[in-house]
Parts: structure tokens; sequence; C-alpha cells
């Protein structure tokens, strides 16, 4: 099918909703082409020489594109998910959830803007904070002798001229910036980023560039903060799952309400919370600092 023929199925469904510009400028079939994009990206070759790609996704969008999207809930994930299926030729089934997730305060968010427009003149800002708003960052951060991690954490946005809790979610979306940065490492049991990440290690350092100090194992980590109900979790959260039976043994940062971010045993990846294999396995969620 592809990406034309999901725009001619959805049109079908839902008249001129490709006619329809968001207060985002994101349209449906943008998502699809990012959800291609992010396949592409994380297709990987087996040890037998087999292509593998992923076939769990969850995309999300700012609360008001997300309540704009309410009408075609239900087909648009699962058109979405038939696109992303034949663009891998995989006969996998492709898991897809549409979610809202929290967003910096406007002012963050212009000053990361202005900060990319100075550093590549006549960019247009697409919403993603990429490998083009990553290099802006760490060019701005070895101008001001800060640390050059390509994360904006509290050292970065006080440099900037803003506070951390601007928005009401700097530090929470300081962590996640932290662990999306290191999407594709290595797992490694132990690990805390030299050579690759355990589940607990990767939480801890996320966490501590945004400010916010953790104990090392994941067990410790669930005894942190404030429980948080399964419908209530937002970016920045952390959540633990019990994928040995011993209780809270792996954890993640939630990148919204259905996803986080966690090292597993396949390497750092952003996964569901729910779906077959996790949803069974969850356990809980905390939110520290």
């Amino acid at each position: 099918m592809g990406l034309q023929g999901f725009e001619r199925r959805l049109e079908n469904m839902v008249e001129g909703v490709f006619a329809r510009v968001f207060k985002s400028n994101l349209r449906p079939v943008e998502l699809g082409r990012r959800l291609v994009r992010e396949m592409d990206v994380r297709r990987s070759i087996g040890v037998r020489g087999t292509p593998i790609a992923p076939n769990d996704f969850v995309i999300t969008v700012n609360q008001e594109d997300f309540d704009r999207f309410k009408e075609i809930g239900e087909g648009l994930p699962r058109e979405l998910a038939e696109a992303v299926r034949e663009h891998a030729r995989t006969a996998a089934s492709v898991m897809l959830t549409l979610a809202p997730g929290r967003t910096l305060g406007d002012n963050q968010v212009q000053a990361i803007v202005n900060l990319v427009a100075s550093s590549v003149p006549g960019l247009a800002p697409d919403g993603v904070y990429g490998p083009i708003t990553r290099g802006a960052v760490i060019q701005f951060q070895r101008v001001h002798g800060l640390e050059v991690d390509g994360v904006i954490g509290p050292q970065t946005l006080g440099a900037l001229g803003l506070s951390s809790a601007a928005g009401g979610g700097g530090s929470s979306m300081s962590a996640v910036a932290a662990a999306r940065s290191q999407l594709g490492a290595r797992y490694l049991y132990g690990g805390e980023g030299n050579g690759g990440w355990d589940c607990s290690g990767l939480t801890q350092w996320a966490m501590g560039k945004a400010g916010i100090s953790l104990p090392r194992t994941s067990y410790s980590q669930y005894g942190v903060g404030t429980p948080v109900e399964r419908a209530a979790i937002q970016a920045g959260d952390l959540v633990f799952f019990d994928t040995d039976g011993t209780g809270a043994s792996h954890v993640g940062i939630a990148t919204g309400p259905g996803s986080v971010i966690s090292a597993t045993t396949h390497g750092v990846m952003e996964h569901g919370i729910s779906g077959e294999y996790w949803g069974a396995r969850y356990v809980g969620a905390r939110r520290v600092g």
C-alpha cells in the first residue's frame, strides 16, 4: 500500500482530512512519513542474516493534536500500522498507539527554536528533537563551556536564561531528552554508559541529567517518589515491569502516557507500556523530582 495508498484510504474514510491544517502543522500523512523514517532507522540484521524490523510503536503528539485526531482515532493507528508493515515488507503484525504527551513550556520551546534557527538559518521547525536540534544544542554547550551531551538539562536551560521548572515539566523533559539521546545504545549488564546500559543505570543517569538523584537498582528506584496511577502516567515518570518474576526488575522513563524508553536486552529503545509483553509485566509507576 505505501504512503500514497495509506493517504487515499484514509481520505476515503474521512473526507478532506489531509486538506485540514492543524495548529501544530501536523497532518496524518506526516505521521506516516515520520513513522516510516523511524522504521528505517531501527531496522537491523540478525546474527543469521535475517532482517529484523520493529513492530511496536507509540506516536506521542501534543494534547491539542490528539484531541483533533479523535474523530479518526480508531482508523488512524490501524492505517498507520498497515502502512509501516507494508513498507517493511514484513508479515508480522505491527502494534501502534497514538497517545497525548506533555511538552515543554512555550518559552522553553521558543528558546530552543531560536537556538536551532541561529545555528541553521532558514530551517523551518518541525517539532522533532532530532539530530539538527541536538547538534545546535551541542554547539551552544561548547560555546558556553557546559557539559557537552546534547541534552537540554538544568545547566543548559539556565544558560538560555530559563528555569528548568518553566512550563511545569522542565526537569521531566530534560530526563526524557537524556534518555532519548541514548536510543540505539547496546545493553550491558551493570552498564552505566561506558560501553552500554542496563535499565536502572540508564534511568539513574538520565534523571541525574535533570538534577534528580536516584539509587542504582530498579528495586530501590521503585521506592523513590510517589506512586502514579497507570492512567495518569506522563513524560518523565519512572515505569516499572516484572521481567523475571522478582518484582520491579526492569525500569524505564515514560515519554508519554503510553510509552517508555528503557535499556532492554535488545538495547536502548522506545516501546509501549501496554501490549502483549510489556502490558502483562507492568508493575507500577513513580513520579520523582
